[in-house]
């Protein structure tokens, strides 16, 4: 067993008591083995005889020359359990120097009662002079180096009640030389917390059990700063009674802001380590792996005991032949880099980057660090590149459109063979060329633009089309497509220009804009409407002149669905079924609306757009026919009525001829009677024949007047001359006048109701044709009773009113009245015959002012027959 080991199971040995009695005695002792070498010694042993701390395992004849027998005997006696002692002897210290001691030695006891060993006490013999000197000597140089330190002296002394603080202890606490410490106050001066429950336990257990402490605590000056200190104390008993509690304090403040930065640099160290993406590994030279971070646990698959055991030399393949010129280089520079093969715990290989250094700890042992990392995906990435700058090359050299490299300042660095053929020059001449020497002047100021906002950042490429100049001077169209190349910190390196030729494209788009603008003009300028919708149909496209057709802007009008624009919504479904059935339509006829909702007619050619089998939508033209409807219609209408009227003419003429032979032949009838003896007639038979002839002729002329205004009126030669008529009453009584003669010899009243001063703006003729027209009717329809003319003003016009008490009319008749295709007309009370031309003359009259006419009758009641006249 070595020294070491012995040393380790003898202290183990040593009871835990007398060590602390030892190691804290005030006198010089101290306590050996069987061997004679250190177990512990005082603190005193150590000052006098100048020893230092590291006496464990050392051997006490190796540091003191023990010339005379007497010790080597008393040691041998006291391991056979004697005791001796010497009250003066010569002592050669480790320097060389002699002093005289007194000593005793005297055996120690084991646990189990057997020889542990020897208890060695040794005490300076000085002269009293030479001691008081001594003590002077140690003192100030205890006061100096205390101050030095920082350390303070301080004494409880619990018989007197007395405390005693140092110079360097009310320093300490920052209060003054003349300030005169208690013990609360002592105590108060530690922080509050844990510093202060420490201090006051400590204190505590030294009076109650004599315990010593060495404690490292935080107080707070006079002035509120906080300070870190060292206090020691230790206990003076006397018969088991604690009489004095004594002891130092040190400022460690320095020291302890030191410590804890440490630690926490020793805890940012670790954190790294622990969570960086490298692998660290610290192992000891030749011996074994000691630590391993979790990033090498996950690169090499094995937990940290696995590579305490496995050992280092597993971990890299020795096949590697630049693993012997890394441990070479690291034995002799003391560390080394490279990149190498590592060996996972699955057996795989892989590539690495190792670097290693060793350096020595503070125990003297030399420690090797290792990094390492995995460049697996960075050796991927460079065989990437590699291919990829391979396959640039070949791109670049071979690609069919023209390629180069431009740097920053504009020099061609590098062209392919295309660029040059394109332009007439040859790679040497391209490349001493600089690219506003190639590029036309006008399209320069845009292109160096775009350079520049690609040198500072603001885009990443551009496209241009641009014109370069040949050798020959001839511009060359082209498209320009730049990138830049750029350094790890964002630096430019070059431009990489790609450069299609476009001139056969410009040519073709040059005949495309004429025809484009042909065809634009014929669009914009076109009376039709093209348009075009999607599958759902929704207009997409529309030419301008629908702007004029449906008065919105065409803007307005894409995007809405065509089916708004239909004035009916089954003319769309009418179109769409048409269009699904046969892919197209040809002049289909429909109804449109404008935006006002005005009808349109309008004639549509359409077709179904369709690709692969899919309806994309449709597109056509729209021409508008209205007009062409309008006058189709109206030429339509006109027709229908030229028939009406001429089978109304051929009707009435025959009604007229019948009506009017009758009364001429019959009033011939009676001139001839007379004239064939006029002298056998008597004068009544005369007068009857020729009253009869009266009536006759003016049933006649009546009817003559009728149709003659009749005739005026179809031919629109009648005259309409509105003008103030001052007192309506006074035109009705004027028109009541001549009939007055036909209501009498029927013995009929006429009257009228009409307020004096009543004006009106009207025809003066009509309206007496009208009033004289319904009265005669009135008549007519009278056998006896009253007819009366009425008239009231109303907001916005004249109220005429007929009224007779005649026969009436059934509804069926009054429906026949006013329809000019029904040539209405009926036999008098007396048996008159009518033609029906008076109440359409009325109608159109009473129209011709604006007015209404309308009729209310009762049979056998009577009628009323009204009309309006605007004022």
């Amino acid at each position: 067993m070595n020294v070491l080991s012995k040393m380790n199971t003898m202290t183990g040995n040593v009871p835990d008591s007398l060590r602390h009695v030892i190691a804290n005695a005030p006198v010089a002792v101290a306590l050996l083995d069987k061997e004679l070498c250190y177990l512990t010694a005082s603190q005193k042993w150590r000052t006098d005889f100048k020893l230092g701390d590291s006496l464990a395992g050392k051997c006490h004849a190796e540091i003191f020359r023990i010339p005379d027998r007497d010790w080597i005997v008393a040691y041998q006696r006291a391991l056979e359990g004697h005791s001796s002692k010497n009250d003066r002897d010569r002592l050669v210290f480790p320097n060389g120097l002699i002093q005289w001691v007194r000593w005793e030695v005297q055996p120690w006891k084991l646990e189990t009662g057997e020889t542990g060993g020897v208890l060695v006490y040794m005490d300076l013999i000085i002269e009293d002079t030479e001691k008081d000197s001594y003590s002077r000597r140690m003192f100030a140089l205890y006061e100096q180096t205390n101050e030095v330190a920082s350390i303070g002296g301080w004494e409880v002394d619990l018989v007197k009640n007395e405390i005693y603080w140092s110079q360097i202890t009310k320093q300490i606490h920052g209060v003054p030389k003349t300030y005169v410490p208690n013990l609360t106050r002592s105590i108060d001066f530690f922080k509050e917390g844990d510093s202060r429950n420490r201090i006051l336990a400590a204190f505590l257990a030294a009076v109650e059990k004599g315990e010593s402490y060495d404690l490292e605590l935080e107080l707070v000056t006079a002035q509120g700063n906080g300070l870190w200190v060292r206090v020691k104390g230790n206990a003076e008993l006397i018969n088991g009674t604690c009489t004095r509690v004594y002891g130092t304090f040190q400022d460690i403040q320095t020291k302890k802001l030191q410590d804890i930065q440490l630690a926490n640099s020793e805890i940012k160290y670790r954190s790294i380590i622990e969570n960086s993406l490298y692998a660290f590994l610290q192992t000891i030279p030749g011996v074994a792996i000691t630590e391993a971070n979790r990033a090498a646990m996950e690169m090499f698959g094995y937990t940290l005991e696995e590579f305490r055991q496995v050992g280092k030399q597993l971990l890299m393949d020795h096949e590697d032949p630049g693993l012997q010129r890394f441990l070479e280089t690291r034995e002799r520079e003391g560390k080394a880099s490279a990149e190498l093969t590592g060996i996972r715990k699955n057996g795989e290989h892989f590539p690495c980057h190792i670097s290693s250094a060793i350096y020595t700890d503070t125990q003297g042992n030399k420690i090797n660090s290792l990094m390492i990392i995995d460049i697996t995906e960075r050796r991927d990435a460079e065989q990437k590149i590699r291919r990829s700058e391979e396959q640039f090359r070949g791109a670049f050299e071979y690609s069919a459109i023209g390629m180069a490299l431009f740097s920053v300042e504009g020099w061609c660095k590098r062209a392919n063979q295309s660029l040059c053929d394109m332009l007439g020059y040859t790679q040497e001449e391209l490349t001493s060329l600089r690219f506003d020497d190639i590029t036309h002047p006008d399209d320069l100021p845009r292109n160096i633009e775009l350079m520049d906002e690609l040198i500072d950042g603001k885009r990443d490429s551009y496209h241009m089309e641009k014109r370069y100049l040949h050798k020959s001077g001839k511009p060359v169209w082209v498209l320009l497509g730049v990138s830049i190349l750029r350094e790890a910190n964002n630096d430019p390196i070059h431009f990489i220009s790609q450069v299609q030729d476009i001139a056969k494209i410009k040519e073709a788009e040059q005949a495309m804009a004429v025809s484009e603008e042909k065809y634009r003009k014929i669009f914009e300028n076109t009376q039709d409407i093209y348009y075009r919708t999607d599958e759902n149909g929704v207009i997409t496209e529309i030419s301008p002149s629908i702007e004029k057709y449906y008065g919105d802007e065409r803007q307005n009008i894409i995007g809405n669905p065509v089916i708004d624009f239909y004035y009916y919504k089954e003319d769309r479904d009418t179109i769409v079924n048409a269009l699904r059935q046969d892919g197209s339509v040809i002049d289909f006829e429909v109804k449109l609306k404008t935006r006002n909702s005005e009808l349109r007619y309008a004639s549509v050619n359409a077709r179904l757009i369709i690709e692969n089998g899919i309806i994309l939508g449709s597109e056509g033209s729209i021409r508008d026919i209205t007009l062409r409807k309008l006058q189709a219609n109206e030429l339509s209408s006109l027709n229908t009525e030229l028939k009406a009227l001429n089978t109304h003419r051929e009707n009435l003429l025959s009604v007229v001829g019948h009506d009017l032979k009758n009364p001429v032949a019959a009033s011939l009838k009676l001139a001839e009677l007379a004239l064939m003896d006029p002298e056998d007639n008597t004068r009544e038979e005369l007068m009857e024949y020729l009253g009869k002839m009266k009536t006759g002729l003016q049933n006649a002329n009546g009817l003559l007047e009728d149709l003659l205004l009749w005739a005026k009126n179809q031919f629109n030669s009648l005259d309409f001359n509105p003008v103030w008529i001052n007192d309506v009453k006074l035109q009705v009584l004027i028109s009541l006048k001549r009939l007055k003669p036909m209501a009498e010899s029927k013995g009929i009243e006429l009257m009228e109701i009409v307020d004096e001063g009543l004006p009106l703006f009207a025809d003066r003729d009509m309206l007496d044709t009208i009033i004289r027209n319904l009265v005669s009717n009135a008549i007519k329809f009278t056998a006896a009773g009253t007819v009366v003319v009425g008239a009231v003003r109303k907001p916005d016009c004249i109220l005429f009113c007929v009224t007779d008490t005649g026969s009436g009319m059934s509804e069926k008749v009054i429906s026949q009245l006013f329809d000019k295709s029904s040539h209405f007309t009926s036999y008098g009370t007396a048996g008159e015959k009518g033609t029906g031309l008076g109440l359409e003359l009325c109608l159109d009259f009473v129209h011709k002012h604006r007015g209404k006419m309308w009729v209310e009758s009762t049979v056998e009641k009577g009628s009323r027959f009204y009309f309006t006249i605007p004022t």
